[in-house]
């Protein structure tokens, strides 16, 4: 019974049920569609999470040493002295080609000789180069962003660590400003004389959160009362008690309104006719209560399919099952480059092979 969606106004037409009994059932349904992508957006990101470490980074990593081994075998061909200038400037643009990123992203620092061989300045020069690039672009995207005074002499925007300490110290030295002149405008307000418009309205907000609190608190009591199980002598009944009791906290202390009404329906404190006589005061407040829940399950899901992207390594599309079939493809796709790779390996290792591949081969491809 808890997994039924509720609905309000089953006995009547559509079109006869009042706009807080629409959107009550609304709300319901929407709340049990979001919780049922969160959880299978979880359990489809506990199972690629196992399924990428398992079988695609192997296969990333076995491909990775392929070009690796191309990459020494084109360097050993290149100062064998048995081929021609044309072929080997053709061997050293792919050699450049594929070093690179196999060092930074594959970790393979024992190439970092190779590419040496092939480059004016060495593969650490190069990197630091970068860096500073990239950390000119960094300080510049700061400053105009959020204003900040970066000091070279202060700040190594080379080392996220401290970049990051002094990222957050000029943040929170300008929050406590904004905090400071924040206070002093609330203060002025503060001492402002309130209208007789303001005081009201602010009764009022007062007074709708204190009914909203209340609906929870009641659905809340009516299920403490029959569940709660230290007056109960049955050591059986109590076990089942305690469970039932568990429950129904874990709902109120999340102030999650549609789980307390379903344990209500599954223990049948209440039935289908008691929802269709709810006061129409009491389910405005319910519909409040289940738009800030549908809101903060919304934030879930979000969550979900981040947990999911930060697995996968591409961005969320359509749905968990959606991305579960693009990470068996790029598996897929994987194995038939990976065998490809095995087989260009094999003839390139003929130096026969070789020079009539090098001799169909065009430089810029």
């Amino acid at each position: 019974m808890s997994n039924q969606i509720l609905k309000v106004g089953q006995s009547k037409e559509k079109a006869q049920l009042t706009k807080s009994q629409k959107e009550f059932n609304r709300l319901t349904a929407r709340i049990e569609k979001i919780r049922a992508e969160i959880r299978q957006t979880e359990e489809v990101t506990d199972r690629l999470q196992q399924r990428n470490l398992s079988v695609l980074v192997p296969l990333q990593q076995k491909y990775a040493q392929g070009r690796a081994e191309l990459v020494y075998l084109f360097d050993k061909a290149h100062r064998s002295g048995v081929y021609k200038n044309r072929e080997r400037k053709k061997l050293e643009e792919l050699i450049i080609n594929m070093v690179f990123e196999l060092i930074t992203n594959d970790d393979m620092v024992a190439l970092k000789e190779i590419y040496d061989r092939y480059h004016e300045i060495s593969y650490d020069e190069e990197v630091a180069r970068m860096q500073d690039e990239a950390s000119d672009e960094v300080k510049e995207m700061l400053q105009n962003m959020f204003g900040l005074n970066l000091d070279d002499e202060e700040v190594d925007l080379s080392d996220p660590e401290k970049m990051q300490a002094y990222f957050e110290k000029q943040m929170a030295e300008e929050e406590k400003s904004e905090q400071e002149r924040w206070q002093q405008q609330e203060a002025r307000q503060a001492n402002r004389p309130k209208t007789a418009k303001q005081l009201e309205k602010e009764q009022k907000q007062a007074e709708e959160e204190r009914k909203i609190s209340k609906s929870v608190r009641e659905v809340y009591v009516e299920l403490a009362k029959a569940f709660h199980p230290d007056l109960e002598p049955d050591e059986q009944e109590k076990q089942r008690k305690t469970e039932v009791m568990q429950r129904i906290a874990q709902a109120y202390e999340n102030n999650d309104l549609l789980t307390l009404l379903q344990l209500q329906l599954e223990f049948e404190q209440i039935d289908q006719e008691h929802l269709e006589n709810i006061a129409e005061d009491r389910l405005k407040h319910f519909t409040k209560i289940l738009q800030r829940q549908a809101a903060e399950l919304q934030n879930a899901l979000y969550e979900a399919m981040e947990n999911l992207e930060a697995v996968v390594g591409f961005p969320f599309q359509g749905s968990a099952l959606y991305m579960e079939q693009l990470l068996e493809r790029e598996i897929k796709e994987m194995k038939k480059h990976l065998r490809e790779l095995e087989k260009e390996i094999q003839h390139l290792s003929d130096p026969v092979y070789l020079k009539l591949w090098l001799k169909e081969y065009e430089i810029g491809e």
